[in-house]
């Protein structure tokens, strides 16, 4: 987001008073209306979460339960200490969630302005870059899960 005219920190500490709690992964300090925010960013693994009858849930629904639960952790928190929540939850195999899908139209759309390029097109890297980051995370996160699993001991 620096490079697209947004300042940001990462792991912005002490953003409540008596506490080291960091409720966002990325700090905006002048996010909309001049209001700081705080992006919480969460992955999860849409299997994990069942519908009503034990089945897998649609795409997207994980990563909106994921958002929700991540908004009643922090929300009334950020609100008190004058920060915008704003969570933003990925499903291991690329869904948006619902708020991430609106932030990603936002953070795009002022990219674009900033860069005077079609929104379209920023859009489109952006949601690119995410997937990418994703899938090498995902991919990190197997291969130190069981590293023996790797060694050619045959």
């Amino acid at each position: 987001m620096n490079s697209g005219g947004i300042g940001v920190e990462k792991e912005k500490a002490h953003l409540f008073d008596n506490s080291n709690e960091r409720p966002g992964d990325i700090f905006v300090p002048h996010w909309i209306g001049l209001k700081s925010a705080a992006f919480d960013v969460t992955i999860t693994n849409p299997l994990n979460v069942k519908g009503g009858n034990g089945t897998p849930m649609e795409e997207g629904v994980a990563a909106g339960q994921a958002e929700e639960s991540k908004r009643k952790k922090y929300d009334v928190a950020c609100n008190v200490a004058g920060i915008k929540f704003e969570p933003f939850a990925l499903e291991t195999y690329g869904a948006f969630g619902p708020n991430a899908k609106v932030l990603l139209n936002r953070i795009s759309r002022f990219i674009a302005r900033n860069k005077n390029q079609e929104k379209k097109t920023v859009k489109k890297r952006l949601a690119m870059r995410i997937s990418v980051s994703l899938q090498r995370r995902m991919a990190k996160s197997f291969l130190e899960r069981d590293p023996c699993c790797f060694e050619d001991d045959y």
